[in-house]
């Protein structure tokens, strides 16, 4: 009875290891698991700072971009704005005896040309009103704040052309484009 005792003491024991060595490799497999998650989750940790400064890096270089973009869109008004300017320069001209304008006897001492688009453009321009700013290829906005585009000729001469000695006021740009 004790070899049959024996022979199932012996039967628990093997199952005991058996259970013993199962237990040890669900363990040992838990904690490899355990340490992959670890692992994962300190490279998504450090994944995550990367990417915040990244972000962070981003930012100020979209700050300054922005604030360099607001520069550049200041310095560019300022531009639009003083090239405006330049080109609406007021010629204050006397009415001279020297004439010429579209002809006529008493002008400014320049001479216009209709263009095809119904602008004026000076095509002529003597000493005297060139010393007030008038330029070949300006083209003539105003005359006395008056819009010449479209007129006709004869319009424009009764605006320029008068006694000698009246003063006309003329609204030039360059001949770039018609405003």
């Amino acid at each position: 009875a004790h070899q049959g005792d024996a022979a199932g003491v012996d039967g628990i024991a093997t199952q005991a290891r058996e259970v013993q060595e199962e237990l040890r490799r669900q363990v040992e497999e838990q904690a490899r698991q355990h340490s992959d998650e670890r692992e994962l989750r300190e490279k998504a940790e450090a994944a995550a700072r990367e990417k915040e400064g990244v972000i962070v890096q981003l930012r100020a270089q979209i700050m300054q971009a922005a604030e360099f973009n607001e520069r550049a869109s200041l310095a560019e008004e300022a531009k639009d704005k003083e090239l405006q300017e330049a080109r609406e320069t007021i010629a204050r001209l006397q009415k001279s005896a020297n004439g010429g304008v579209l002809e006529g006897d008493r002008g400014i001492g320049a001479t216009l040309a209709r263009r095809i688009d119904g602008a004026y453009t000076v095509t002529s321009v003597e000493q005297s009103a060139r010393s007030d700013g008038l330029e070949v290829g300006q083209v003539v906005l105003q005359v006395d704040g008056i819009s010449v585009f479209g007129m006709e000729e004869a319009e424009v001469a009764a605006l320029v052309c008068g006694p000698a000695g009246t003063i006309v006021e003329l609204q030039v740009g360059d001949g770039a484009k018609v405003w």
